[in-house]
């Protein structure tokens, strides 16, 4: 999953396109995807799972402290169960949630 995601972001620069990564069930995936950013000067946008605000908060920080573009929050992936029954639960945000982030 590694080397697939750094195909991905060296492919997406070869291309003259902005990169993205994304976040997941694993945590190591998103890990992977920052240092793959860290790599290309931050050249790409990272996507973040609607998980609790303090782990978003964490992410993006790590987005931002390799120089990426952008951030996102898939906020289509509330309802996601598979993220849960990996320990990593998402779940809708409230006004007030949206507003700390």
């Amino acid at each position: 999953e590694e080397d697939y995601i750094d195909d991905i972001i060296n492919g997406s620069i070869e291309c003259g396109t902005i990169a993205m990564i994304g976040d997941g069930g694993n945590p190591d995936f998103y890990r992977w995807g920052i240092e793959a950013l860290k790599k290309i000067g931050g050249k790409g946008v990272a996507i973040i799972k609607p998980r609790g605000n303090s782990e978003i908060i964490k992410r993006i920080r790590m987005a931002e402290d390799v120089g990426a573009l952008a951030v996102g929050v898939d906020i289509d992936g509330a309802g996601l169960l598979v993220m849960a029954s990996m320990g990593q639960p998402v779940g809708p945000k409230s006004i007030d949630e949206l507003k700390e982030l």
